[in-house]
Parts: structure tokens; sequence; C-alpha cells
């Protein structure tokens, strides 16, 4: 081979060794982009916490420039430091101090314009550090404790159980227990639009129960139990008291489940008049057609037990024990046990397992107390303002408040039927009073259970 040749060839070489250091550079700052508006984030945050007390306006408003680009850059890039950035801004930017930027304005940052259509702007609460305001309506609850106060939104407060973490605080997927008639369609348009904003996983526009939250989440839940004859009892394939592990306790630690309850008698006469406007009761000619709710409940011949199915209120779907055949309309996991059949004719057990698990949930409200089970929601979510609990599938009157009410004694005959439902409402008003005055700065009191119910005396009586 000539000189020349090999000069020419040296020099191809060199030149490729150059183009590909070039393009590997390159590459690296592609791939480093995050990264780099990560660290312009990072300083930011630290310009703006500076910002905070300083004298020089422009300096403030300069920082605040640089971070609502850098934002719009994480949008398209790392949830994380999303969430992360909020944090930093709520916690230490803002603080004690006065606001130099409203949550608002940030929640509008990271979520765009569709928030305020959910929210109602309330500057005075702007501060991730607010004092959530009570409406005149409720400021006359008496608090029974030493030195009643609102609490503030402050994730340094350590919280005890069941309030050990807020929504806002994780990134748990969420799942929400829809119970029939009970004002769940609203709760569900409400949180998809909140938390479609903070993009995390909403598992909801469905029924289902709580096997079947079990079963969605069962290679995460395998992974935390060590032993294989745990994972063989979880996956139902042996059976076990649950003396050696609590599932639910490991459920609960990496899924946020919330649920909103009605007074079972309500939500029966509102399922009621509700399943005449279904296909399925005009196509069959059902007799409840052209029945009164007191008709019905006095109907001896009737064949359609819905409305005053017990457990459809909240014990069933806590309890996780719904029919698994294909087609009902509760989704579940789909299998069998032995513990489903047992909790199933033990209703005794199957109300405990109910209470225990709606202390679990990390929010949960009731119908007849929309005003304070929204304020507790904005307190779990760290919204900037209470939400606004939108009617939907209200069914036109549904509810029976276009149809006569029904006497007293068809209320009588109907808390007959739904005996686990009532107990579970009554613990679930205790359990809401708790949290609610732990809210209004009370030491938290887990509530004492209702006294149980006579099941087998009341089944008697029903015959």
């Amino acid at each position: 081979m000539s000189q020349g040749r090999r000069t020419r060839i040296s020099r191809r070489r060199r030149r490729r060794r150059r183009e590909t250091t070039f393009f590997d550079r390159n590459n690296a700052f592609i791939a480093s982009n995050n990264t780099v508006a990560v660290g312009v984030a990072v300083v930011t945050v630290a310009l703006l916490i500076y910002s905070g007390v300083s004298v020089n306006p422009s300096f403030s408003i300069g920082a605040y420039s640089v971070f609502i680009i850098t934002t719009r850059i994480l949008m398209n890039t790392d949830r994380f430091m999303q969430i992360l950035l909020r944090k930093l801004l709520g916690h230490h930017l803002l603080g004690d101090r006065e606001p130099i930027i409203s949550s608002h304005v940030i929640q509008t940052v990271l979520c765009g314009n569709n928030s305020t259509n959910i929210l109602p702007t309330n500057e005075a609460a702007s501060s991730k550090n607010f004092e959530i305001t009570l409406p005149d309506s409720l400021k006359s609850k008496s608090v029974k404790c030493d030195k009643p106060r609102i609490r503030k939104n402050d994730a340094h407060v350590h919280y005890p159980p069941p309030l050990s973490r807020k929504m806002s605080d994780t990134f748990n997927p969420v799942y929400f227990l829809h119970v029939g008639k009970a004002g769940g369609t609203s709760i569900d348009d409400l949180l998809q639009n909140i938390l479609s904003c903070e993009r995390k996983l909403y598992v909801g526009d469905l029924h289902y129960d709580w096997s079947y939250i079990q079963q969605r989440e069962l290679p995460r839940i395998t992974e935390h139990l060590n032993q294989p004859h745990q994972q063989r009892i979880f996956r139902g394939e042996l059976d076990s008291n649950d003396d050696d592990y609590d599932a639910d306790e490991i459920l609960t630690s990496i899924v946020d489940v919330i649920t909103f309850l009605r007074h079972p008698v309500s939500r029966s006469i509102s399922q009621f008049y509700f399943s005449k406007k279904l296909k399925w009761a005009k196509n069959a000619n059902a007799t409840f057609l052209y029945q009164t709710f007191d008709q019905y409940i006095d109907d001896p011949n009737k064949t359609w037990f819905q409305p005053i199915a017990d457990g459809e209120s909240g014990t069933d779907f806590l309890a996780g024990i719904f029919p698994t055949s294909t087609g009902h309309w509760v989704s579940s996991d789909g299998r069998e046990t032995d513990r489903k059949e047992y909790l199933r004719k033990n209703h005794t057990a199957a109300c405990l397992l109910a209470a225990q698990r709606l202390e679990k949930t990390v929010w949960f409200g009731l119908l007849e107390d929309i005003d304070r089970s929204m304020i507790l929601l904005q307190f779990t979510l760290g919204l900037p303002s209470t939400p606004i609990l939108p009617k939907s599938n209200s069914g036109g009157g549904s509810s029976g408040r276009n149809h006569p009410p029904p006497s007293r004694t068809t209320v009588q005959k109907v808390e007959k039927y739904i005996p686990k439902d009532l107990w579970l409402y009554e613990y679930a008003k205790l359990l809401f009073e708790a949290r609610w005055n732990y809210f209004m700065g009370c030491t938290y009191v887990p509530p004492e259970l209702p006294p149980l119910p006579d099941f087998d005396i009341i089944k008697q009586q029903i015959g």
C-alpha cells in the first residue's frame, strides 16, 4: 500500500472518530436534557427561596419566570420532578412567610387552566400552608377538645393512623369503591378531573369490591409476602384466619382506597326508583314499574330484591364478597373461596371486616354530610380550594324526591332487611366525626364499634 493511500485512510479514520465523538456527545446532551432541566429547576427553587426574603423585586420576578419555563419543560419529561417541585414550593418556599406565588397559580402552571373549572379561585387560601376556611353552616359545629383549631395543611404534622398520609403525598394509584346510588357517579366525575391533573392512576368508572383491588395489585402484594405459604394464602390456594400476616396492611400501603356512603334506607329508595328507568326492567315489564316503594315492600310475590339486598350499601363492597359470576354488576376477583363463603354466612364477621377496611381508607365521605366531606377531600388531596361536587346521574328525581315518601312502617320493614349496612353506616358516622375532630385540631381518637345486631333474630323476623 502506497504512502499516499495510507495517509488517506488514516485521515478518514480520524474524521470518523471525530464524527463519532461529536454524535456521542450530542446524544449525551440530548439524553441529559432532563437532568439539565432538573438542575435548573432545583437552582430556581433555591433562588425563589432566597427571593422570599430579598428586597429586590426584579430578582424575584426573574426567578419566577425561570421557574415557569423550567416547569413547562418538565411537564413533558419527568412526572416525579413535577411533584417534587410542588412539594419544595409548598413546604420550603411558602412556609410561614407571605407567599410570593399562589398555589392556585402553581396549580395552573403545572396542570393548565382546566383546573380552574374544577376548583373555584380562592386567593385567601392560595398558600400550601393555608388554613381552610369553614362555611358559616359548619362554624356552629361544636368540637370537644382542649384547643379546637382548624388544622393546617402542613406535611410536617405527624398524623396518626389512618390519616398518616394524604393522596397528594404519594404516587399510589387511587381506587374508588363505588357504591350504587350513593352519589358515586358525582364523586367519580370530580376525582377523574382532579387526579388527571395530578397524573395519578385512578381506577374508577366501575363498580367493584375489595377483592377486585386485591386481584389487580396481586403482583405487588406478593412481593411483600416473603414466605411462599403466605403468597399461596393470599392467592386463595390455602385458607387462613390471617393470624400470621395482614394483607390489608400491605394493600393500603401501596394503594389509596376511597369510598362514598349514603344512609342505607335512602339508598334503597333511590335504587328502587332509579331501576324503573333501566332498559331491562322496561323490557321485562316488571311489576315494580307500576308500584310505589310502599307497595313494593308489601308485595309478597316480588321476585326482585336488589333495593333491599343487605350489603349493597357498602358492607359487601368493603368485605369483598360479591358473587363472582360473570356479568354481575359488581366486579370482583372472579374467585370463589371458603373465606368468601364464610363471610357471606357470618354477617358479624363481614361487618367487622368491612369496618376495619373502612378505617384503612385514605378518605371517605357521607352523602348526608357533603360540605364536611368535601373539606376533608380538599385536605387529603392538598387542594387550594374546596371542590364542588357536581350532580351526575341523578336521574331526574331517582332519589325519590318526585315520588311519595315511604311510610314509617315501610322504613321499619326496610331496616329489618338491611341490618349489616345500617350497622356499618352507624360506624361510618362515628369514624367520620373522629376524622373531622382531628382535622379541627383535636387528638385523633378511634371510635368504638356500635353494638352489633343479633342477625339470627332479625332473620327470623323477616321469615
